[in-house]
């Protein structure tokens, strides 16, 4: 798979990784197809797989945070109205 054209965010970044993943997505559905599912069945299944994997990072990323902040709030719990 192509790497992003730049380092950072840059406008169409988005519809870049698309264009990039299109191939081996038509391939995964192809494959789906060619094993017995019918098309609109491996569609739901990868678009429900997306989800998925979209729902356990965020939860991830907002644990991440939580953490963060506690160990801010160990680190310097004057800064968070505590005494040390």
């Amino acid at each position: 798979m192509k790497s992003p054209r730049h380092l950072g965010n840059y406008p169409d970044r988005d519809l870049d990784c698309q264009f990039y993943l299109e191939d081996e997505f038509v391939r995964l559905t192809d494959l789906g197809e060619s094993a017995g599912w019918v098309r609109v069945e491996v569609l739901n299944a990868l678009f429900e797989l997306a989800r998925n994997h979209l729902i356990s990072s965020q939860a991830l990323n907002e644990d991440d945070q939580r953490i963060m902040e506690r160990m801010r709030e160990i680190e310097h719990p004057e800064t968070y109205g505590r005494k040390p």
